[in-house]
């Protein structure tokens, strides 16, 4: 993704969680299933199996397992939120403060 694309969207559970440019999504990923994928492949090679682990710890992979502001569950829907410069995450500021970015 890193070689082909100028945007990126990542997505989890049917929903769009962050949505960035390449560049600043590699550099400043927010969201927890962001963060999850990019450990997952820290550095991009060919021959080497994905480290998968990191999905599962900390509930990466289950929404209603992340952390204020960016939790889904039956009482909050948060919507997407623009950081900075064309850099969205799906979170609820009013439930959690949001990370500062770079």
């Amino acid at each position: 993704v890193d070689y082909i694309a100028d945007r990126i969207a990542v997505m989890c559970a049917g929903r769009l969680v962050e949505l960035a440019p390449r560049a600043e999504l590699f550099r400043n990923p927010v969201h927890p299933y962001t963060k999850a994928l990019l450990a997952a492949v820290p550095e991009p090679d060919i021959n080497q199996r994905l480290d998968l682990s990191a999905l599962m710890e900390g509930r990466a992979s289950a929404p209603d397992g992340w952390p204020a502001p960016f939790t889904i569950d039956g009482q909050f829907s948060p919507r997407l939120v623009e950081l900075k410069n064309g850099h969205y995450v799906r979170a609820d500021p009013d439930h959690g403060a949001l990370p500062e970015v770079a």
